[in-house]
């Protein structure tokens, strides 16, 4: 599942609750013609803490759906996955 800018937290979250929630991609477009609300919500992590899967998200019939890495391991594959659109062949754009 392709998932973009503004969903690492719901991503986070997702893998933390072991696909329990589920991250929501974010939509600014209001086509219903009539006033519309949103309430973000953002969560953090400390950069060298694990992201697994809370425990009482897992056991015997629920294993893991996601290997545990650290938030700032995450977070640069996150970023490299999200943003480098010209590939890793690119290092500026002015040379």
């Amino acid at each position: 599942m392709d998932r973009r800018a503004g969903h690492s937290r719901g991503q986070l979250l997702q893998r933390w609750t072991n696909d329990y929630f589920l991250a929501t991609p974010h939509r600014a477009v209001n086509r219903s013609g009539r006033e519309r609300y949103a309430l973000a919500f953002f969560c953090d992590s400390n950069i060298d803490w694990p992201v697994a899967a809370v425990p009482t998200r897992v056991g015997p019939d629920r294993p893991p759906k996601y290997s545990t890495t650290y938030y700032t391991d995450y977070m640069i594959w996150y970023q490299k996955r999200t943003y480098d659109v010209f590939g890793s062949g690119i290092k500026d754009a002015a040379e």
